[in-house]
């Protein structure tokens, strides 16, 4: 007949190795939310630099007045875009868009856009990332 404990040795052994699947399952969701993460903030500054180069040629060829249209229709095509502001170095707003959207995880870059003799804008680009987010509580 057998003792206790060796009773008890399978079922340790079988709570062991399970433990040990949860956490490796738990350590691979954790680094594959690490990567879209970091895949989003690349794309992100990907956004930001290719923006901001439209808006440096109109900037630099004194097109003010489509900066507004730019915003607009960039933020428009990219659904993730809450926040776009293009402002001049004295803090004066030359254009911005905002989309109507519930407060949630967010990243933010920015970046110096040089124009005429010595003028220098900054343009502002918040994404959202909810949408990383929520792939992961779905998994």
């Amino acid at each position: 007949m057998l003792s206790w404990r060796q009773a008890m040795r399978p079922l340790l052994l079988l709570l062991l190795v399970l433990a040990i699947l949860l956490s490796a399952t738990w350590m691979v969701l954790r680094q594959k939310l690490q990567d879209d993460l970091h895949s989003a903030y690349a794309g992100s500054r990907k956004n930001l630099q290719v923006a901001a180069a439209f808006l440096a040629n109109a900037l630099q060829d004194g097109r003010y007045q489509d900066n507004e249209r730019l915003l607009r229709e960039w933020g428009e095509a990219n659904n993730d875009l809450l926040q776009l502001q293009l402002v001049a170095a004295n803090g004066f707003v030359l254009a911005s868009y905002q989309r109507a959207a519930t407060a949630g995880p967010s990243y933010s870059v920015q970046a110096q856009i040089p124009y005429s003799y010595r003028g220098q804008a900054t343009l502002h680009l918040k994404t959202d990332l909810s949408s990383v987010y929520r792939s992961h509580q779905r998994l």
